[in-house]
């Protein structure tokens, strides 16, 4: 079966480009299934080593002292945390050397299978200080038993382990709910020094004999020391916070990362203890932590993905797929070579894959990488068009060249293609396509011929009309996704709302909603209205007029569509 694409007129640049001169195999159909763009949660992605590549943004989390790494849910947070926690991190070693620092992971805590997990163990009444406690001590047990692992053959060790003996082994004894019960068996009281204000938990139970309290920022002192006279950080990353929260109340929740983000502001004043947290932006910013915003914010970093960073990701996945890397990364590398001759340099940097990755860098007169252009976006589109189609056609839109059709229609109001979302879409656009070439069945061919346009070479893999469908569950899926995270019972009724009222345009105003009618307070519909801005669901693109972008202009369903 030979497909045929529509004539099209390239930049001239382009048509200037050499013909490949080696034929290309034909794409076996029968290989769509073992494609995959991988798996949706960063910690169990399959794919990850083989396509992590770093962004602009998480480049330059390497270049300063951060301690907050936001993103939307799904944004890639998740992944960073496992490519620095497994040795994935690619980059010379001026910017980020491994042999510098001690990582200590901190994400089993927060999973729903982990003992630390008793949820009526938490009550309303329990206070933000109590939180910052249980944070230092569990923090601080981590550090210890870090040490006590990875450091023992150190000269200094039996020095360090004599400076800590009046705590002893107490980390096994402790679980991120149970300060009380900690103090009382250990039968002492704490105090933790955060901002100059001192924290402290006393014990129940009181002893004839009295004890002196265990003061937490001597020991944090003590360990800090450990670390700066092996030439160590310890770098602290803490993973998972929203799964440990998203069933509690918005008091509990926000004591919680309240108690959190205080204790790393204490612990980001030492000189090689560094905590970073990674934490969705709608939880950092929708609870009203009381924080000096001013002097947080050259702590905290965004991860964003610009236009060729996210064609990026495209492309890496899908050369993580060892039938394209065996049979098609020589044509990339051709299109890498021929785009980027006059100037441009780059190298490839062997790697645990059979493929060699390819990281393009050039250093300013700062000396700092700049990878904001990855790929070129020009490039990045050529290689693209090789497995998907040239259009997607819109009916009587029209039609829509495919890169631009992924960012007007995966973007969120924030601009935002989440790299979980192109996991997603991808694979279910495979599936859809495997369904589809079964339906033909005999007159599915079995293998796709490569046809040579003027500058470039395409197969005809995914049919035209697997795309809406495809989209659709997409849609209603995220949809489905914003009121599971939005909870609130008022909150969900109002979001249905403004989902039937946008379904056929892209704008509504604040008094659109009978917020009377719906029994929802001002206030609260306005505390709404600014959640679902962090979330992405939302733009105010005029005073109190928001802007709904077309990836959530769908009648949401709550049943799953197939």
């Amino acid at each position: 079966m030979t497909v045929r694409c529509d004539n099209y007129q390239f930049p001239s640049q382009l048509d200037r480009m050499k013909r490949f001169e080696k034929p290309l195999k034909n794409f076996e159909t029968k290989e769509l299934h073992g494609l995959s763009f991988g798996r949706l949660e960063g910690e169990k992605d399959d794919k990850l080593d083989d396509s992590f590549f770093p962004t602009n943004s998480i480049v330059k989390l390497f270049q300063g002292k951060f301690n907050y790494v936001l993103s939307p849910k799904g944004g890639g947070k998740s992944a960073v945390f496992r490519a620095l926690k497994d040795n994935l991190i690619r980059l010379p070693k001026n910017f980020f050397d491994y042999e510098k620092y001690s990582i200590v992971g901190v994400n089993q805590a927060f999973g729903f299978d982990s003992n630390y997990l008793q949820l009526d163990k938490f009550k309303e009444t329990t206070n933000r200080k109590s939180y910052t406690m249980a944070w230092a001590v569990y923090i601080l047990g981590e550090l210890i038993k870090d040490i006590k692992k990875n450091y023992s053959d150190k000269p200094n060790y039996s020095e360090f382990l004599m400076k800590i003996k009046k705590i002893g082994d107490f980390k096994e004894q402790f679980q991120l709910y149970n300060i009380f019960d900690f103090i009382n068996k250990l039968s002492v009281g704490l105090s933790f020094n955060v901002g100059g204000q001192p924290i402290e938990v006393t014990p129940k139970i009181k002893w004839a004999a009295k004890k002196e309290p265990l003061i937490l920022n001597e020991i944090f002192s003590t360990v800090n020391d450990y670390y700066k006279s092996n030439n160590l950080t310890a770098l602290i990353l803490i993973d998972r916070l929203d799964n440990f929260v998203r069933k509690e109340s918005y008091h509990i929740q926000k004591n919680y990362i309240q108690g959190l983000i205080d204790c790393i502001e204490e612990l980001s004043t030492l000189s090689n203890i560094s905590p970073l947290l990674f934490i969705r932006t709608d939880l950092f910013y929708a609870f009203d932590i009381d924080f000096e915003y001013d002097k947080l914010k050259e702590r905290v970093q965004e991860l964003n993905w610009q236009d060729g960073e996210t064609l990026n990701f495209i492309i890496y996945r899908l050369l993580a797929n060892k039938y394209i890397q065996e049979n098609y990364s020589e044509y990339f590398r051709y299109i890498i070579n021929e785009g980027f001759k006059g100037g441009h340099r780059h190298h490839f940097e062997k790697e645990r894959s059979v493929w060699r990755k390819l990281m393009f860098w050039k250093k300013d007169n700062s000396g700092r990488l700049d990878l904001k252009r990855t790929i070129d976006y020009t490039i990045a589109e050529k290689y693209i068009r090789l497995f998907f189609p040239e259009f997607i056609d819109e009916g009587v839109a029209g039609k829509k060249e495919f890169c631009n059709w992924i960012f007007d229609n995966l973007e969120d109001a924030n601009n935002f293609v989440n790299p979980r979302l192109l996991i997603y879409f991808f694979n279910e656009l495979i599936k859809a396509q495997i369904d589809c070439n079964n339906r033909l069945r005999m007159n599915a061919p079995k293998e796709i011929v490569v046809l040579a346009q003027p500058s470039y070479y395409h197969f005809g893999i995914f049919s035209q009309e697997i795309f809406p469908e495809v989209y659709k569950r997409v849609q209603n899926d995220e949809l489905r996704n914003i009121h599971k995270i939005l909870k609130d019972k008022e909150f969900q009724t109002v979001f249905k709302d403004i989902n039937e009222r946008t379904i056929k345009r892209n704008t509504f105003s604040f008094g659109d909603v009978n917020i009377k009618k719906l029994n929802i307070e001002k206030d609260k519909y306005e505390r709404l209205l600014k959640y679902l801005n962090l979330l992405g669901y939302i733009k105010e693109v005029d005073k109190q007029t928001y802007q709904v972008p077309k990836l959530f202009q769908f009648r949401m369903t709550l049943q799953t569509m197939d």
